[in-house]
């Protein structure tokens, strides 16, 4: 070898310390058994744990920050408008019912029969019950609706109600004039003295009628058909200065709604936002972040044996268990936590954070982009954008039975991609299977398979086989500027050319989808009712629609092209 310097030859040695025993087990030199204190101080000084540091312990830290609360939403999905937005305010409304709620079906007769049963009693409780059979006249519940599909229980319970209660639909158009006020309809006819008595009645069924289900401001619906998904955005103020922050949620599939569903805009998108923002200053002491199985900070101590990171086990796609491991192996020893409060629906971004060590010495921490962790930025922030989001979403509600449900699935065999419509709703507001519809149809038709035709040829040849039930709707893939498109199509009654259209709101609004949102595993979407209660005490119910992952592929028994031998006469 040669010195540093390129001229003068040198040799470089070193004593390796290790343990000796007199025994030809190697298992015992493994052990490492501490016998000799002078030998436990050469591993030591081999390790390094006797350098010493300038370093101190952190004693205190001082975190400014810029925050402001939720207060202007809008809508991008059905009917989307830049121009129209609805002030937000967080503490009465959680934020995944103003997307997800969408208007109550108004071939939903059951509801509507409900609001006529609530506003005879309401004319029976203030003395005017003699008027309840003229406006049970004026205002009658239909026995069916043109739009509804055909189901034998909802046709049997609307028998029954038809003309015999007030339609609440229909009564709160007419009670309610063009700015909202509620009013005495011009018909029936009221006498003078019993318009008091009849406009108290009008005005406590209308509150009771509009406050029934959450339905949509002016801002807009969020479901977009045609990716079968949630599109809104919401805005915020920061700090003193009122920096205008805007999120946008892309992709939201209903359920559970999070931080990371809402990511910067960047597409110019643009919500105004009410609510001045303000600044937070939090002093706190850092406490080492400390959890089960965590390594020990020095090579001579026993580990807490309760997790055994040596035996977990992840594949190349499972990334979040090989970060878990790296994080709880490598970096577990240098972490700190400084907990800081934020109220419900609030958007903070840290402006500086100063730690003072116990040599009295002050550290500005830059944000954690600037390093190699860079897992928790929200999606198109830049490197100094250190947002914290704090959605006011529920812990939890209640869910109903579906309404509407839709499976997506593709068909290889077919090379085709299905909608097939499970459930649908009905008119009394319950939900029919299609599957059984199907079978009830083919049964009051008898077999509908054709017989074989007698033949002396050889082979028979069909350009089509198989017919799919009534209740799969073909999507057919199309070329698009904008990327591959799957157009909705429709299937033949047998025997003629009457195509069959869908029959739920899910299928019927979207008249093609996106490619990329027909996976191999699938897609399950439904529509069902929710009910939670929020912070003020309030109760919500609204109609919501969730996306789901599917059950894989399946075959519809649709073929094309296909030679088989013919059946001899």
């Amino acid at each position: 070898m040669t010195s540093p310097d390129g001229r003068t030859p040198s040799a470089t040695t070193w004593t390796r310390l290790e343990p000796q025993h007199t025994t030809p087990d190697e298992r015992v030199g493994a052990a490492a058994a501490i016998a000799d204190p002078a030998w436990l101080l050469a591993r030591q000084w081999q390790f390094g744990e006797f350098h010493g540091s300038d370093g101190g312990s952190p004693a205190s830290a001082r975190m400014r920050m810029h925050a402001g609360a939720l207060s202007g939403y809008r809508g991008r999905g059905i009917g989307s408008d830049l121009d129209r937005w609805d002030p937000y305010v967080q503490h009465t409304t959680p934020l995944e019912v103003l997307v997800e709620r969408e208007p109550a079906d108004p071939v939903d007769l059951s509801l509507r029969a409900d609001g006529g049963r609530r506003f005879v009693r309401l004319l029976d409780r203030h003395g005017v019950s003699g008027y309840r059979q003229a406006f049970i006249s004026r205002y009658p519940l239909p026995a069916t609706t043109p739009d509804a599909p055909e189901h034998a229980d909802s046709a049997a319970v609307l028998t029954v109600l038809a003309g015999r209660l007030v339609d609440g639909q229909s009564l709160a158009a007419a009670c309610t004039t063009a700015s909202g006020q509620p009013t005495v309809p011009p018909a029936p006819a009221v006498a003078a003295a019993d318009r008091p008595a009849v406009l108290a009645a009008v005005t406590e069924f209308l509150s009771w009628w509009h406050s029934f289900a959450d339905r949509p401001g002016v801002g807009g619906q969020a479901w977009v058909p045609t990716r079968m998904e949630h599109a809104f955005g919401v805005a915020a103020r920061l700090g003193p200065d009122n920096t205008p922050v805007n999120l946008v949620a892309t992709e939201y599939p209903g359920g559970t709604l999070d931080w990371y569903d809402l990511d910067v805009a960047i597409d110019g998108t643009w919500v105004p936002a009410d609510a001045p923002g303000t600044e937070i200053v939090r002093t706190g002491l850092p406490t080492p972040v400390r959890y089960p199985g965590m390594p020990a900070g020095r090579f001579w101590e026993f580990e807490d044996a309760r997790v055994h990171l040596g035996g977990v086990e992840a594949g190349r796609t499972d990334l979040g268990r090989m970060l878990l491991a790296e994080f709880a192996i490598l970096y577990s020893d240098d972490w700190f936590v400084i907990p800081v409060e934020l109220p419900v629906g609030s958007v903070a971004q840290v402006t500086s954070l100063v730690v003072a060590d116990t040599f009295g010495v002050r550290t500005l921490i830059r944000p954690a982009a600037h390093g190699d962790w860079d897992m928790y930025r929200l999606a198109g922030a830049g490197a100094e954008q250190a947002l914290f989001v704090l959605p006011p979403t529920l812990a939890g509600s209640l869910d109903g039975d579906p309404i509407e449900e839709v499976v997506l699935l593709r068909d290889e065999a077919a090379n085709i991609a299905w909608a097939v419509e499970v459930r649908v709703p009905t008119a009394a507001g319950g939900s029919a299977d299609r599957h059984e519809q199907y079978l009830a149809l083919l049964r009051a038709a008898g077999d509908p398979v054709p017989p074989p035709v007698p033949g002396s040829a050889d082979f028979d040849y069909r350009l089509l086989t198989g017919q799919p039930p009534e209740h799969w709707i073909p999507l057919i893939p199309e070329a698009h500027d904008d990327g591959l498109r799957l157009r909705r199509d429709a299937l033949s009654r047998p025997g003629t050319d009457i195509p069959i259209p869908p029959v739920g709101e899910l299928l019927t609004a979207a008249p093609w989808i996106a490619a990329q949102e027909v996976p191999r595993e699938g897609v399950r979407v439904t529509r069902a009712w929710q009910l939670a209660r929020w912070g003020d005490g309030s109760t919500h119910l609204w109609l919501s629609r969730r996306k789901v992952t599917g059950r894989g592929e399946a075959s519809s028994g649709l073929r094309f092209d296909t030679l088989s031998r013919a059946n001899a006469g």
